[in-house]
């Protein structure tokens, strides 16, 4: 049974499915005290859209074992049946079921208008995404958990849960890409598909030796309690570890619950990742009204909005009260601002720890990019660090597998890159306007840009030591004909692209756009006197 809305606004009737193929939906009569039946669908396996119809024989009813309502659309609701069929099925269909007494006050009505691929026994949970509309995922007995659009009907991923049978699958409420399923072997297991990665952030057991975890339930206040109902009657209260991140002083422990940030800080951090120190420094100095060096919450608060409006991501998401896309903090205080102001928000903040926190922030996010790709002895493959690297970068698909399959190739069996090679090389990258130039002065002198050149580059923009395994790594991606030199022009446009993350456009906090406003004011002041009075 489940709570669906009505048409009214604010009623909500009762869905009730059984084995016997039909899905009822019913309301409350207040006066008698009881529920009535509202509308009624059945489901048989001759009107079936084709795609299942052809997998079934027989003109019998379809055995209800799962249920599933729309958060996106009210008026669609999806069915996983005993015999494996996955159907997408809508509440205003006016075709009367085959069969159906002509008699009964509530005609029966099939509502199945799309097929999924069917699976290999019964389908016994489904569950709507609460982020993306057109994502669910269905678990059942054959221990997979099928991750499908409803656009299409072929799964677009499938996760092997457990050897056993699947009986819950749940989205987390709090989190786009987690979920948590229930299996027969007496397990929870949470999985974070953001990871890329198809093994289990967390494993947890559940009741006795041989119970089986029947059902679960995301807490929606908390993000760290999960329920589990087990067969042996018993019902557990699991909590969560916070999320663990490569270094225990990561900044991300400070920022919010299980490392959880709001979407106003999502959008700041993402700006922050990509955008110049020397951006901030003006930024600050701008606003610092008062000129004693440091900003206070209202100071910072201007800082954050100017900065937010000159992204792509920021302008794409900016107030709306008619879609709910908000990022004022005007009343409540952010993990951020609680960070930067202490808990009263009476605090200052100064350009040096800011940008102290912009390094910190840096290092974190590069050191979880580095940990995702599962370094073996604290090493990554030289196609993993070429993945870094030409991550945001707009390469062609085509393209990218070539240059990543030729580095598999040449370093089939090389030594592997450790973290400090990395962050080294990303360091050198957060400078790559002063590379482009110095290159672009070597290039004007006549002079090949090799390896040697590069290290010196490296050496004289950003005060870092670059490997020469690094080098060697970074050729073979953009040495194109093989003559041991940089093709400079595609090496400097990919690795700005790396730098912005997809933001798409860079940042310049408005200062740019103000002096050339200014210097277009003058010009047209200039413009003005020098033209003859008539």
């Amino acid at each position: 049974v489940s709570w669906v809305p009505l048409q009214k606004k604010g009623e909500f009737g009762v869905l009730s499915s059984g084995s016997g193929g039909r899905v009822l939906v019913w309301v409350v009569d207040s006066d008698q005290n009881r529920l009535v039946l509202n509308a009624a669908y059945t489901l048989r396996n001759q009107q079936l859209p084709h795609s299942a119809g052809s997998k079934v024989r027989g003109s019998g009813t379809v055995g209800v074992s799962a249920l599933a309502l729309s958060p996106w659309d009210p008026d669609t609701f999806l069915v996983g049946s005993e015999g494996g069929l996955l159907l997408r099925c809508s509440f205003s269909s006016q075709v009367l079921a085959a069969g159906a007494p002509e008699d009964r006050s509530v005609a029966p009505r099939a509502p199945a208008v799309f097929s999924f691929r069917t699976t290999s026994g019964p389908v016994h949970s489904i569950h709507c995404s609460p982020f993306h509309r057109n994502l669910f995922v269905s678990a059942g007995t054959d221990g997979l958990a099928r991750i499908h659009s409803l656009l299409q009907a072929d799964p677009l991923l499938s996760v092997q849960v457990s050897d056993s049978y699947v009986f819950q699958v749940a989205w987390s409420p709090w989190r786009p890409l987690v979920l948590a399923a229930a299996t027969g072997r007496g397990e929870v297991q949470i999985f974070d598909l953001a990871r890329r990665s198809l093994r289990p952030a967390a494993t947890m057991a559940t009741g006795g030796p041989d119970s089986t975890a029947t059902c679960l339930a995301f807490n929606h206040q908390n993000p760290r309690l999960v329920a589990a109902g087990n067969s042996d009657g018993s019902t557990e209260k699991i909590a969560q570890e916070r999320e663990k991140f490569a270094d225990e002083d990561s900044i991300f422990y400070t920022l919010g619950e299980c490392g959880l940030i709001s979407f106003s800080d999502y959008i700041f951090l993402t700006t922050v990742l990509s955008t110049p120190q020397r951006n901030f420094e003006i930024a600050f100095k701008m606003f610092d009204l008062n000129g004693d060096g440091e900003v206070d919450l209202e100071e910072f608060e201007q800082v954050q909005s100017i900065i937010r409006s000159q992204t792509s991501m920021g302008m794409r998401h900016r107030d709306r009260s008619t879609t709910g896309n908000t990022l004022k903090t005007a009343g409540c205080s952010s993990a951020l601002t609680t960070y930067f102001f202490g808990e009263d928000l009476k605090g200052k903040l100064t350009i040096s720890s800011f940008l102290e926190f912009q390094r910190k922030l840096q290092h974190d996010v590069l050191k979880l990019e580095f940990e995702r790709n599962d370094p073996a002895d604290g090493r990554i493959t030289e196609r993993q660090f070429g993945g870094m690297l030409l991550a945001y970068s707009g390469v062609q698909s085509r393209k990218l597998k070539q240059m990543q399959k030729g580095l598999k190739k040449m370093f089939k069996d090389a030594q592997g890159i450790t973290f400090v090679e990395v962050e080294n090389f990303f360091t050198f990258l957060k400078n790559v306007n002063d590379v482009d130039t110095a290159l672009s002065f070597y290039h004007m002198a006549g002079a090949s840009i090799d390896k040697v050149t590069m290290k010196q580059v490296a050496r004289t923009v950003a005060k870092v030591e670059l490997s020469d395994h690094v080098c060697d790594v970074v050729f073979a991606l953009f040495d194109c004909d093989g003559n041991g030199e940089l093709s400079n022009k595609e090496f400097i446009a990919i690795m700005k692209q790396r730098l912005m993350r997809g933001l798409e456009k860079p940042k310049d906090m408005g200062f740019t756009r103000l002096v050339r406003a200014m210097w277009k004011c003058a010009q047209d002041t200039a413009w003005d006197f020098a033209m003859p009075k008539t």
